[in-house]
């Protein structure tokens, strides 16, 4: 590139120089080196071109050998087959990469169907962990059901202050067990996507003050108090799980309240009503927001004398939450307390009616009167749960199944206690179905108790609108609901 750009600088000089007058001997000297100046830049042009020629050319050759060995030994071929040759090559390669590529289909397609067999033999698992959970569940329910219900039965008995003293603890390890037990219950569950919900229509005041209702005791064994605060609204969603959402969220801030108390309160938000559960408690630091909703997790310790957990009870919060496609939120300030809420689509609303607030003391432990026709298949519960019922100052007819019922009443019962199955072929509101057609016009409330969770038991049961408790039931929860319903049943007479 050095010598064109010589050539073009001294040809002008030269031509200047030959035509000057004074041009002489100089003016042909440096014609001669301009004439010089471009043969050498010819030959560089020549070289450049060989050059670049015989790169080709190796480059060639160099194809040719690759194809060559590709090809296998072969009679040596002239320069004008080449071409041809390298065409093979390309097709040889591009069978090459057609067979590469099928045989990695083959792989992926054998590797999916390999995740495929895995994926289903988990979910058979699930499945079957499932049913036995299930059924496991029902069994080991009824003796821990008939305990609790007998250590409560003996309480009345227990005259010394080391023997309350030792029942006490007795009652405080069968709750803790029963807690426990249903968590993760409730967990597998959902775990399994057994759980379908079952939407229907809600009264919130009424959600609100049956809950109230079940944890006044507890609260105020603690110095604590309940209060609601509901406006007169109903919502669309399933009642058995929108009912345990709650119950956990009270039972989490009672379990961590040591003075005021909690509030339950709804209020519309936009097309939702926004459930809430305030707590005057230990509160929960912000770096922990994000944990506390995932298994087995605990902020603090449980304080003394509450109820220890597992830290199940806002995982299954978080889950049901999610299955309903309730928004959840928490907000909470250390050693002030926390409030967490639950928006819950507005169905529509009852007659009118402003917010009220609503508060009651804890029910004494006075006797209670009644006639209570409990219903049991299950001879220790149907005892347990008898001598429990008449401590409280009930006339109790037992009965096995509906024939037995029928051939004791001789008047309608003031209360209904049955178990959900009563054998192969009979549950308890076939029974009350019977006992409604036998005395006609008699009204009476129902409970249903049982260790069957399966959803259409559930579902029969809210058909019916009848309170369902699961086994094993805390005496409390159950003294609670039997006190307000005679009540009821009484003030309506």
């Amino acid at each position: 590139m050095l010598l064109p750009a010589m050539v073009l600088l001294v040809l002008p000089v030269a031509y200047f120089f030959l035509n000057s007058p004074t041009a002489g001997q100089a003016g042909n000297t440096l014609f001669s080196v301009a004439l010089v100046a471009a043969v050498l830049n010819m030959a560089a042009v020549a070289w450049g071109v060989y050059t670049l020629a015989m790169r080709w050319l190796r480059a060639l050759d160099a194809s040719a050998a690759v194809v060559r060995a590709a090809l296998g030994p072969q009679d040596r071929m002239t320069p004008g087959d080449e071409l041809e040759a390298l065409r093979q090559g390309v097709e040889l390669m591009a069978k090459q990469l057609s067979a590469l590529r099928g045989d990695m289909r083959q792989r992926v397609a054998e590797a999916t169907d390999e995740l495929t067999r895995q994926k289903q033999a988990i979910e058979l698992a699930s499945q079957a962990k499932s049913r036995f959970l299930a059924s496991a569940s029902h069994d080991l329910r009824q003796p821990m059901h008939a305990i609790g219900l007998f250590a409560s039965a003996l309480e009345p008995h227990v005259a010394t202050e080391e023997g309350k003293a030792i029942l006490g603890k007795i009652q405080a390890s069968l709750a803790t067990t029963e807690s426990l037990f249903g968590a993760v219950l409730d967990v597998s569950r959902l775990d399994a996507g057994s759980v379908q919900p079952q939407v229907s229509r809600i009264s919130v005041p009424h959600l609100l003050e049956r809950l109230r209702d079940d944890f006044q005791y507890e609260a105020a064994a603690h110095g604590l108090r309940i209060r609601v605060h509901a406006a007169a609204y109903h919502v669309e969603s399933d009642p058995v799980l929108l009912d345990r959402i709650l119950r956990n969220l009270v039972s989490n801030a009672l379990r961590y309240t040591d003075k005021g108390g909690i509030l339950l309160a709804a209020r519309r938000h936009g097309d939702n009503i926004r459930f809430q559960v305030w707590d005057s408690g230990i509160g929960i630091p912000a770096e922990h927001f994000s944990s506390i909703f995932t298994e087995f997790y605990q902020v603090q310790p449980v304080r003394q004398g509450r109820m220890k957990g597992l830290g199940l009870g806002l995982a299954i919060v978080d889950r049901l939450a999610r299955l309903l496609g309730h928004r959840l939120d928490l907000r909470s300030v250390t050693g002030k307390g926390s409030v967490f809420s639950l928006d819950v689509p507005l169905a529509e609303a009852a007659a009118s009616g402003g917010a009220r607030a609503m508060e009651s003391p804890a029910a004494s432990y006075a006797r209670l009167d009644g006639r209570v026709l409990l219903l049991d298949d299950d001879e220790e519960v149907l005892d347990a749960l008898g001598t429990l019922l008449q401590g409280w100052g009930l006339d109790v007819t037992i009965a096995r199944d509906g024939t037995e019922a029928m051939r004791q009443l001789r008047q309608p019962p003031s209360l209904v206690v049955t178990d959900y199955r009563l054998g192969a072929s009979e549950t308890g509101l076939d029974v009350v179905d019977r006992l409604r057609h036998l005395f006609r016009g008699a009204t009476f409330p129902v409970i249903v108790i049982t260790g069957d969770m399966a959803g259409a038991c559930k579902r029969s049961v809210a058909e019916q609108a009848y309170p369902l408790l699961n086994k094993p039931v805390q005496p409390a929860k159950l003294r609670a609901l039997v006190t307000r319903l005679l009540r009821r049943d009484s003030a309506s007479a």
